[in-house]
């Protein structure tokens, strides 16, 4: 009763920090973005005190000319047209969020003392027969 009682305690744990995560995740706050949901955002206020104009610094005095040579310009090189993706890719795009609960709740399932209890179940239904 007691493993019973733990197990059940993990996995409402994990259930509730993989929603959390499902609510915080960037895939969820595009979605409520495009649903038209969500708070308003308020508008900026104006600043309280504007910036003041700089203040016009004096002329420096004439720099005597460079022993540099000039400059060599560069070849003009056209740009180069955009790769295009494979039609199957869609870019870069994050993994589902409920893939990964599905992944938490199998790697769960391969835990040993899942695995335990499952055994004792097997054992005490073959007993039974």
């Amino acid at each position: 009763m007691k493993t019973k009682l733990i197990k059940t305690l993990f996995i409402t744990i994990i259930a509730l920090f993989s929603f959390s995560n499902l609510i915080n995740s960037p895939a969820y706050a595009l979605y409520i973005k495009n649903e038209g949901g969500g708070q308003p955002q308020p508008e900026p206020l104006p600043w309280p005190n504007p910036v003041p104009d700089p203040v016009p610094l004096p002329n420096p005095e004439p720099s005597p000319p460079s022993s540099l040579p000039d400059p060599v310009p560069l070849p003009f090189v056209p740009p180069q047209p955009p790769i295009p993706d494979p039609p199957n890719n869609q870019g870069n795009q994050q993994v589902p969020e409920p893939l990964t609960i599905l992944g938490t709740i199998t790697v769960l399932g391969s835990l040993p003392v899942f695995k335990k209890e499952y055994s004792k179940r097997k054992k005490s239904n073959k007993e039974k027969t």
